[in-house]
């Protein structure tokens, strides 16, 4: 999937970051994280940090934030993001070159543009003809994708699946494998919403 902001650990000298006229009242710390991040994210973004714990935290554009953490040594200061970093153009471009490759070119949206994961989280991205593709990033940043080129089987795996729901599941699947067995055609009942 090419180069993830995954775990950027940067030193950068406090004093040596930023320049005052680019935003005032910030502290040269702040400056710094957010040039480089915004630079990275092709987005701007807003840190504010604490001097007590220290930490920062910065503001994606979506409304979230994502955590920085700080560690001081003398002028140094060293800082890495705390989580996963995703932008929706690295996933965007990536599963454009996967849905060519099987024999279907076609868009692919995945919002909101830059977004803070989990490790093992899954992101749906939606495919103009309806499918969708989904991938799932691990903590050391590797990726495990599923395309679903059918609209109606790509909103099936999209389905959130409530304990209640996967027992209504496993019940129909379990008269549907009584009904194979003895040869009788009884179809249960599923309630299809979620």
């Amino acid at each position: 999937m090419g180069e993830r902001v995954t775990h950027a650990l940067l030193l950068v000298l406090a004093a040596a970051c930023g320049s005052a006229e680019t935003r005032p009242g910030r502290s040269p710390l702040e400056r710094a994280i957010e040039d480089t991040l915004g630079a990275r994210l092709a987005t701007p973004v807003v840190a504010r940090c604490f001097d007590f714990a220290p930490a920062c935290e910065v503001k994606l554009p979506d409304g979230s934030s994502l955590p920085i953490a700080v560690i001081r040594r003398g002028a140094d200061v060293e800082w890495r993001t705390v989580g996963l970093v995703v932008t929706s153009d690295e996933l965007e471009s990536y599963l454009r070159t996967e849905v060519a490759e099987l024999g279907a070119p076609q868009e692919v949206r995945c919002a909101p543009r830059v977004r803070r994961i989990r490790a093992g989280d899954r992101i749906e991205c939606w495919l103009a003809r309806g499918g969708k593709g989904f991938v799932t990033v691990r903590a050391d940043g590797s990726t495990s994708v599923e395309i679903v080129l059918d609209a109606a089987s790509a909103n099936a795996r999209s389905e959130l699946v409530t304990p209640a729901r996967d027992t209504e599941l496993s019940r129909a699947s379990k008269v549907l494998d009584s009904a194979a067995e003895t040869g009788e055609d009884e179809r249960p009942a599923i309630d299809s919403a979620p």
